[in-house]
């Protein structure tokens, strides 16, 4: 039989002192199951090793974390600078650039801060950042300047066109796998 503290061998749950089993007191399938939770993936509460994509440190990574520790706090040091800056009356009109040079924040960081929200344009009229894809408009809203949005659809249209003009090259890619192709209505 088991003891009142449940041994394992027999199955018994009772729970120990701390008012639970401990793991070893589990099947290695209940254990399993605890670990994977209710969304289906493993380490509810646990994050995953991760090197961080600013310093490359190593790091344990939390939902909505998105660089290490210590980069978060650089990040939110630099965001203080800037936002002491834009603050005063007498910096409100300033660039992005301005603000940069004044700062020592990258460019690429206080857009970073103006997209995640935490620096307002309608506050700030010149603080506009660059394009993303021809780096030399200044916008601001979006990823894109004018001109780049309409490349970009003008690209995307062509793409379609010829996809749809050329369906064979879809079905000779099947067949390849293995698979029949599709027949179109």
């Amino acid at each position: 039989m088991s003891s009142p503290e449940g041994s394992g061998r027999s199955g018994g749950f009772l729970p120990k002192t701390g008012g639970e089993a401990s793991q070893g007191d589990r099947p290695a399938a209940a254990r399993r199951q605890a670990a994977i939770g209710k969304n289906g993936r493993r380490g509810k509460r646990m994050g995953e090793l991760d090197n961080c994509p600013r310093c490359g440190r190593v790091f344990v990574r939390l939902p909505g974390q998105k660089v290490c520790p210590a980069c978060a706090a650089e990040i939110e040091a630099e965001f203080e600078r800037v936002y002491a800056f834009i603050r005063k009356k007498e910096n409100r009109q300033a660039t992005i650039y301005e603000v940069s040079d004044k700062t020592g924040v990258s460019v690429r960081q206080i857009t970073e801060f103006i997209r995640e929200g935490r620096i307002r344009i309608a506050d700030h009229p010149n603080l506009a950042y660059p394009c993303e894809r021809c780096g030399k408009a200044l916008i601001t809203e979006g990823r894109f300047c004018p001109s780049c949005k309409k490349e970009l659809e003008e690209m995307t249209e062509q793409l379609k066109r010829a996809l749809e003009a050329r369906p064979e090259a879809g079905e000779r890619y099947l067949q390849k796998k293995g698979r029949p192709p599709e027949k179109r209505p």
